[in-house]
């Protein structure tokens, strides 16, 4: 069984909604196998933040006009 989410976790997840980032999560909220952030710029670029249960968060840049997006290394153990 999964763990639940931590305070801290939906403590940062309130914090993003109030800055107007999209959120989006699959599975229950006690215990989300995804989520997904975005957070669209007035310059038609956005961020995107992915967190699995069974890979590394990952993050990415969508700059204006690419149509593809560049993708960040996964986070390190040893970053955090």
């Amino acid at each position: 069984m999964s763990e639940p989410l931590s305070l801290e976790l939906k403590e940062l997840l309130t914090e993003l909604r109030l800055r107007g980032w999209t959120l989006i999560r699959w599975g229950p909220e006690n215990a989300p196998q995804l989520m997904a952030s975005m957070f669209q710029h007035p310059q038609d670029c956005a961020d995107v933040f992915i967190l699995c249960i069974q890979e590394p968060a990952r993050g990415c840049f969508l700059p204006e006009k690419l149509a593809r997006p560049v993708l960040i290394r996964p986070l390190s153990p040893s970053a955090s």
